[in-house]
């Protein structure tokens, strides 16, 4: 993409928050 679209950086967002959240759950 030469552009983000909104969903696409609202997802790769929660995405990330949903990483943190596993790792910080497993530690």
């Amino acid at each position: 993409y030469s552009f983000a679209p909104p969903l696409v950086v609202v997802l790769s967002n929660a995405f990330d928050e949903l990483l943190s959240f596993i790792v910080g759950f497993i530690q």
